[in-house]
């Protein structure tokens, strides 16, 4: 990328970085470091699920649970494809994120408390 270019969005400084520093370590959680090189290509399979899922540019995606690299690559994957991601916070009640939820007319809720690798998800209606 030149001098003269600018980024419109943080997906594309994922995929930027990921070009001219993809072995530099982008962050690191929980003792796994992330390069900027494996943070796009994550991304980009987070956007392709979601794409995959038929979810729609514009709509609604939740996560629950904590900030971690699980939380970023969902986040920027979202931004990806077009899809809005809205955080709820894990130690809100279950009544409290069913209205978030709901509210937010979220298409898939990703909980990220089950730390088998990867978040698990929930369709919606």
């Amino acid at each position: 990328m030149s001098a003269t270019e600018q980024l419109t969005n943080l997906a594309e400084m994922v995929r930027a970085r990921a070009k001219t520093r993809g072995d530099a370590v982008a962050f690191e959680f929980e003792g796994r470091q992330t390069s900027f090189a494996e943070f796009d290509r994550n991304t980009n399979q987070v956007a392709n699920a979601l794409i995959a899922l038929g979810i729609k540019p514009h709509e609604r995606i939740t996560y629950l649970g904590k900030n971690g690299d699980i939380y970023f690559e969902l986040l920027m994957g979202a931004m990806k494809a077009n899809v809005v991601m809205a955080p709820v916070n894990w130690r809100l009640a279950g009544p409290e994120v069913a209205f978030i939820v709901e509210d937010c007319k979220a298409r898939v809720l990703f909980d990220g408390r089950r730390r088998a690798g990867m978040a698990g998800f929930y369709g919606m209606a």
